[in-house]
């Protein structure tokens, strides 16, 4: 059986990000509320996160790190015995001959550079 590396955050409603500083937790399975899974992050995450940010319409929570180096670590991670953990989004866009031309025109992606 074949599985795409980039599989499981394809599957996940991780809006775009090009910060490698951002974990977010997928909440679409669980009956927790935002601030449920908040208080559960804030037991795993503590004061390395420094700041956080729902997404209503994707059920998905995102956690911000100043630095990949402090996130790293909590790539993964469950968080406590609600089921959930924290991924990072892809970060490489698909290859463009897979995504319909009508929908996702032609265009130059933005590339970030960290100082």
């Amino acid at each position: 059986m074949f599985k795409h590396v980039d599989y499981e955050s394809m599957e996940r409603p991780a809006p775009k990000s090009a910060s490698p500083t951002v974990l977010y937790v997928d909440m679409r399975q669980s009956s927790l509320s935002p601030d449920e899974v908040l208080d559960a992050a804030y037991t795993e995450v503590g004061k390395d996160a420094v700041g956080f940010q729902v997404f209503s319409a994707q059920k998905t929570l995102a956690l911000v790190f100043s630095d990949v180096a402090i996130a790293k670590p909590y790539l993964g991670r469950p968080l406590g015995d609600t089921g959930l953990s924290l991924y990072a989004a892809r970060l490489r866009p698909l290859a463009s001959s897979s995504l319909p031309s009508k929908v996702f025109p032609s265009t130059t992606p933005l590339v970030l550079k960290t100082l």
